[in-house]
């Protein structure tokens, strides 16, 4: 018996040509009597990228599957025995099975999966050639390029663009309208979102698991919840926050806004601990996805469960799953000078599909002359506002931050941190930074110091 209960229902329909095949395992292999060999890979002769795993074996080749995906850019997910691979618009699966035999197709060596190389001259059309002297693997012969191919040329052709184009997102902002309706509070709204309930039961056993996200207002403030379930586990995220009744207004008269609960902090990468837990946080002028020397941080929050393919500017990266509270967070994501977009696409168990943004302009400071911004945080680090034990809850973390544009091309900021006040061990850290902008450059220089006498930089 299988139940379901959701609030929106999303059916999609899609054709693929799927191509499947069954391998077997390679019996008895002893990796002693094998070579191995560490290839850089060449595509129709020109150099493609480095370092694929390969073992010789009987005068059969096998090669790593994952550093070979990888490399190539093609799209693939291996879950349990099940290998898919996405390839010229078709959708390719090849089963892994367990039954063994001296001309088996796969093996696992404790590191990666090996896969025959007539299997991959399958898949691709092409051909594999190797050259154990120079320790190249070569392909030639396919007629369709490779996604790292097409990847490389669309990206040379934007930074082209960054250069010729100006921030389309800088110029939209100085149109939009001035917003004059007050940002009313209220103790309490219907709230708005997501809600999916599922109860399962066979012969063996039976499974309750769900989601619940919504957001709405209570006890004045904008409340973003999350609960899901599954089987004994429930995992939760709560987060109250508050803005300016107008644009221009300050909160206390200092502050943008402030938060509390479950929150998240988008912590220098040169500073030590952890970026959520709970606690309160104030801000100023700040952004959420400030970047540091070509690199940003920041977060979005999705259904649990989910599935997520990441892109930034039209370049895929990585699919990922949502975690169970909801909160996805991006570290040390790579940014080209210009513009960055960054297209989360979400899919849901049942066709949904759901796309989120996230923009950074790395073309100038984030300040202009004379500009602030700061912010301050209270924090007991990987706690949840669900779980709370009020008798052991004790802030462990304090940290502030400052920056200032002395020139519109020039900013500089400072952030100090405290971990673990409650201990006599208790950590201070500090984090000098500097940024400087000139047409075409951007320059980023940031100084970490520890109370233990040790220190970090960028540049």
């Amino acid at each position: 018996m299988h139940l379901r209960i959701s609030l929106v229902f999303l059916f999609l329909s899609c054709s693929c040509d799927v191509w499947g095949q069954t391998l077997t395992q390679l019996e008895g292999i002893d990796l002693n009597q094998a070579d191995f060999y560490i290839f850089d890979v060449t595509d129709q002769k020109k150099s493609a990228f480095p370092s694929v795993d390969a073992y010789e074996y009987q005068e059969n080749l096998y090669i790593a599957l994952t550093p070979l995906f990888e490399g190539l850019r093609v799209k693939y997910s291996l879950i349990g025995n099940t290998l898919s691979v996405e390839f010229d618009g078709k959708s390719k699966q090849l089963t892994l099975t367990q039954q063994a035999s001296d001309k088996g197709q796969w093996f696992f060596d404790g590191s990666f999966y090996f896969i025959h190389s007539e299997i991959f001259e399958q898949i691709f059309a092409t051909e594999i050639s190797i050259n154990t002297n120079s320790l190249k693997l070569d392909l030639s012969g396919h007629l369709v390029d490779f996604p790292y191919k097409l990847l490389n040329k669309r990206q040379k052709q934007r930074q082209i663009n960054n250069f010729l184009v100006q921030d389309k997102y800088e110029n939209n902002s100085s149109s939009l309208n001035v917003i004059t309706v007050p940002d009313q509070y209220r103790l309490a709204t219907v709230p708005t979102g997501y809600l999916n309930l599922e109860y399962q039961k066979n012969d063996i056993k039976q499974n309750f698991s769900g989601v619940l996200q919504t957001v709405s207002d209570l006890a004045y403030h904008s409340a973003n919840i999350t609960v899901s379930h599954d089987s004994d586990q429930t995992n939760s995220r709560v987060e109250f926050t508050r803005y300016p009744q107008f644009p221009g207004d300050k909160i206390l008269g200092i502050w943008d806004q402030y938060s509390f609960g479950d929150i998240w902090l988008n912590r220098s990468n040169l500073l030590s601990g952890s970026s959520r837990g709970l606690g309160l946080k104030f801000s100023a002028n700040n952004i959420n996805n400030q970047h540091e020397n070509m690199t940003t941080n920041f977060v979005i929050t999705a259904k649990p469960g989910w599935e997520a393919d990441i892109y930034h500017n039209s370049i895929f990266l990585e699919s990922r799953v949502v975690p169970n509270d909801g909160l996805m967070e991006f570290k040390n994501m790579e940014l080209q000078y210009g513009a960055n977009e960054f297209k989360i696409v979400l899919y849901g168990p049942y066709g949904e599909q759901e796309t989120v943004y996230e923009r950074v302009s790395v073309r100038k400071n984030s300040l202009a002359q004379g500009d602030s911004a700061f912010g301050l945080s209270f924090v007991e680090q990987d706690s949840s506002l669900l779980d709370i034990d009020l008798s052991e809850f004790n802030i462990d973390d304090i940290s502030a931050n400052f920056n200032l544009g002395l020139l519109d091309n020039w900013q500089v900021g400072a952030t100090v941190n405290i971990q673990d006040i409650n201990d006599n061990n208790s950590a201070k850290s500090f984090l000098l930074k500097n940024q400087i902008t000139l047409p075409g450059w951007f320059f980023e220089n940031q100084l970490s110091l520890s109370e233990k006498n040790s220190h970090k930089t960028q540049l």
